[in-house]
């Protein structure tokens, strides 16, 4: 299997290796596995920046528990954005098993099927040869 981030960093060059599988689905599932990895890390770049701004919020709910302000508003808030970072969790969760899905016929290992490749590849050459002398 091609690492994603190989993957990301260089498309064309994975699509071309996949492509010596002769299998037609190819373009579909690098699109698939591009597109579920963008999806992935835009949620993990929205649950990191909410649990930061939660960070804050609580050290806040802190400060003003210390004073004897209300932390009233502000606990609600904490409580929501916690079920939006849940939300998003699961979700992260939810794209990370359909990318381990995504890869179908190519889960093989490409190193792997680079070997078998190449035992093919040199047993076609030789009887290639044979047929030519």
């Amino acid at each position: 299997m091609i690492d994603v981030k190989r993957l990301r960093q260089d498309p064309e060059g994975c699509r071309a290796a996949l492509a010596r599988r002769l299998d037609p689905k190819v373009d579909a599932t690098v699109d698939r596995v591009l597109a579920l990895d963008r999806r992935r890390r835009e949620l993990l770049v929205r649950a990191e920046a909410l649990k930061a701004s939660r960070n804050a919020q609580s050290d806040e709910v802190a400060r003003r528990k210390q004073s004897g302000a209300d932390a009233t508003a502000l606990l609600a808030e904490l409580k929501a954005s916690g079920d939006e970072v849940k939300a998003l969790d699961a979700q992260v969760r939810e794209v990370d098993a359909e990318l381990e899905g995504a890869w179908g016929p190519f889960a093989v290992p490409d190193a792997w099927f680079a070997e078998v490749f190449a035992a093919v590849e040199a047993e076609v050459f030789v009887a290639v040869r044979d047929l030519a002398v």
